[in-house]
């Protein structure tokens, strides 16, 4: 019994290690290259639809093989706008911000014959979280009569009081 014991963890130490040493589907370098790529894409398409953004920071950016031919680049990059608009001149309903987004694209292989170059195809993009972080605060103020035609008020410190003592 002890031999079939040391047989079945051999076999299972083997099994794990040449598991986690397999041979990478799509190379390093490719993974980079696609890397390069779509941080391009994004910035050129961010500055064309917002010229007053000056720098693009990518804060996290990799890619995972998801198959063969199909791979998965996760990324969260950061701009700042500056609040005005393509004039020049500052808008009234726009300040100064730094603009988030987070998100992943899924790139699919193509198999072009003539192409000397690795050629990755931009199927899907989906962008899963974006926030504003507004670099002078605004004041939300509401009237005092439109707080009175409201409904749905919260309640206030004192009724709060009320409901307690009951």
């Amino acid at each position: 019994m002890r031999y079939l014991s040391l047989i079945v963890i051999v076999f299972f130490m083997w099994w794990s290690w040449s598991a986690t040493k397999n041979p990478n589907l799509i190379p390093e370098d490719t993974h980079v290259g696609i890397q390069e790529d779509l941080k391009r894409v994004i910035t050129e398409y961010v500055k064309d639809n917002l010229p007053n953004v000056k720098e693009v920071k990518f804060n996290k950016f990799w890619t995972q093989t998801l198959e063969e031919n199909r791979v998965k680049a996760v990324f969260s990059y950061t701009f700042d706008d500056d609040g005005t608009d393509q004039t020049g001149a500052t808008a009234t309903s726009k300040s100064a911000a730094t603009v988030g987004v987070a998100g992943y694209a899924i790139l699919n292989h193509s198999k072009q014959e003539n192409s000397e170059y690795d050629v990755w195809s931009l199927d899907e993009l989906n962008v899963e979280n974006n926030h504003i972080i507004f670099k002078d605060g605004s004041a939300v103020v509401s009237s005092p009569a439109a707080a009175s035609d409201s409904k749905t008020s919260p309640p206030s410190s004192e009724n709060k009081k009320e409901d307690h003592a009951e």
